[in-house]
Parts: structure tokens; sequence; C-alpha cells
């Protein structure tokens, strides 16, 4: 039981009360322990990366506004967070610097907020397998990072920052590259890109071979 009097900070918009003002909780215990000393000391707890998504669950829950602002303003760069779940979250001050963040879900996300003058810091970042679909990346710093098979779809890459990032297999379709930097090709890559079209086209049912393609497109004499 806990009395709403008592606690100094937001508690939620919970109506369910006893009459004296008590308050009756019926969950998890697991995180509940972190709740109580946020409650107590508005200090975000110290946990392993991995276990915020399930504190910022309980806090969502309870409806603890201050926590969930103060678990999207860690600073997780160098951070193992794979497979990790911030969708729909505002990750406007969260570091993401250097992270293994590979097959974590973005869907949603907001990297920017209204100031777009903060300019999130995703760089070296690995974001293998990552999904970043309808995700809002205006400025955001992706040098360096790895995004191989990444998914952002109908994401906003508008300014982005892309330079030395790895491409490989990433899914663009709808997505917004205006302003983009380094969206383009090396010249020793087109080789490679040009065969992956083909194997793509080859997959599509079309009853032609790779080396049907390969003979379409570049014709050569074979005697």
């Amino acid at each position: 039981m806990a009395e709403v009097s008592d606690i100094p900070h937001p508690c939620g918009r919970h109506t369910l009360r006893l009459e004296k003002g008590y308050v009756f909780i019926d969950r998890n215990g697991k995180h509940f322990g972190y709740i109580l000393d946020w409650l107590r000391t508005g200090v975000v707890p110290t946990l392993k990366h991995n276990k915020y998504t399930d504190l910022k669950l309980e806090a969502d829950y309870f409806q603890l506004a201050g926590l969930i602002d103060g678990i999207h303003g860690l600073n997780l760069s160098f951070a193992v967070v794979k497979n990790v779940c911030f969708s729909n979250t505002l990750l406007r001050e969260t570091f993401f610097e250097n992270a293994d963040a590979e097959g974590a879900s973005f869907r949603g996300a907001d990297f920017v907020g209204g100031d777009h003058s903060i300019k999130p810091d995703l760089s070296g970042a690995n974001l293998s397998n990552a999904d970043f679909t309808d995700a809002k990346l205006e400025g955001v710093c992706l040098r360096s990072a790895t995004l191989r098979y990444a998914k952002f779809t109908n994401t906003n890459l508008k300014n982005a920052i892309l330079e030395g990032a790895d491409l490989q297999g990433v899914d663009l379709r709808e997505a917004n590259t205006e302003g983009a930097t380094s969206l383009k090709v090396n010249i020793d890559e087109i080789p490679t890109l040009v065969f992956r079209a083909l194997q793509q086209l080859c997959g599509a049912n079309y009853g032609l071979g790779i080396d049907d393609l390969l003979l379409f497109f570049f014709p050569i004499n074979m005697e």
C-alpha cells in the first residue's frame, strides 16, 4: 500500500484508490524495486542495458513520465543492446555511439523531437538487421555505422550523415533520403551491386538463369 500524498514524484493517472487515499498495486515485483527507488530519489537506476526495456514497460504501465524521460536520456555508448525494443520512444537525448544494437527495434522511434539543433550520434554503432520503420532520423549521425540488412522503410533520413556506413542489403523503400550524405556507390562496388541485382531478378520467377541475364546485359564473344 502507498499513500499518494507521500510520493514526491508523479505517480500516473490511476484512479483506483481505497477510501483513505491508498493505492493497491498488484504487479510483478521483478522491477518494482527500481520503481520505488526512483519514487524516493528521482534517480534513474543503473542496470544492465538489456534490462531498461523491462523497466520502461513498468514505467509505461504506471505512467511515470519522469522515469520514462530519464530512461530515454541514457548514455548507451558502447553498450550491448541486441534485440532490445525502443519502438515509439523519444530517443533525442539517448547516445548510441559504438553501441551493439544488432536486431534492435526502433520502429516509430523519434531521434529528433522538436529540437532540430540536437544531432543524435549513432556513429560506429552495429545496427545490423535493426528495424527503423517509420522512425525519425533527420540529421542523425550514422557515420561508419554497420547497417547491413537494416530496414528503413518510410524512415525520415533527411540530411542524415552516412559517411563510411556499411549499407549492404539496406531496405530504403519509401525512405526520405533528401540531403543525406554519402548515399553514393563506390565505383569498386558497382560489379557486386549489379550481380546482386541480377540475382534478385533470377529469383523473381522470370525463368531466366544468372548466365542468361549476364549475357543479356553484358554480351561477350564466348568463342
